[in-house]
């Protein structure tokens, strides 16, 4: 099979287009700044708390776990 190195450079782009702002996401989430800057300073999950607060989330959440119960038995 003859490959196709283009086609590999395309692929290589697009993951990295999709994948590298979700990293930079995901490691930001753990600063203790409001806003995103690197190097974080401090460590904190506040974030996390915020999410896990939100009454408007946690509703959400609680009835995709029904629906997901509900639709696997």
């Amino acid at each position: 099979m003859r490959r196709h190195k283009g086609l590999m450079v395309i692929s290589i782009l697009v993951f990295a287009f999709l994948f590298i702002p979700l990293i930079i996401i995901a490691v930001t989430a753990f600063g203790s700044e409001s806003t995103i800057t690197f190097p974080i300073h401090g460590f904190s999950l506040q974030w996390f708390v915020n999410v896990f607060e939100s009454e408007s989330f946690m509703s959400s959440l609680i009835l995709s776990g029904k629906l997901l119960y509900l639709q696997r038995y």
